[in-house]
């Protein structure tokens, strides 16, 4: 059985082994901000270095590979900032109901259509009755 290839399949090259340049920059990155937090504490503390160092790889390795909702970490934490500092309006309209009715029948119609409407709501008066007479009975 022979089955069709789609031709325009757009893929991003790979740079080293399996990653591809958008993967290869947050390492990149993470790897330069170690280096400089290196530089600034290795005779102070080993273990603020590792600590730190630690969380700076973890979020460089987390923007390079980690997807949510089939979408990169980058491309999600980018959506989240522009939708939060974006402006929002909430404009509630009331949309109004126009019947037109040529004829007393079609009126009729409506108005028995309307009554039976009412007829199926639960009443008010008669649930507040009811809760009065088993708060009378307590």
């Amino acid at each position: 059985m022979r089955f069709k290839v789609p031709r325009n399949i757009e893929h991003e090259a790979k740079v080293v082994g399996p990653a591809t340049f958008q993967q290869i920059l947050p390492i990149g990155g993470a790897s330069f901000i170690i280096f400089i937090l290196y530089l600034l504490l290795r005779e102070k503390s080993m273990f603020l270095f590792f600590f730190l160092s630690t969380i700076v790889a973890s979020g460089g390795f987390a923007l390079s590979f980690l997807k949510i909702n089939q979408m990169p970490l980058s491309q999600y934490i980018k959506n989240y900032i522009s939708f939060s500092l974006a402006p929002r309006e909430y404009i509630w309209k009331k949309k109004e109901k126009t019947i037109n009715i040529s004829t007393e029948r079609k009126a009729t119609v409506v108005k028995e259509k309307i009554e039976k409407e009412e007829e199926n709501k639960p009443r008010k008066e008669s649930q507040i009755n009811r809760i009065s007479s088993k708060i009378d009975s307590l």
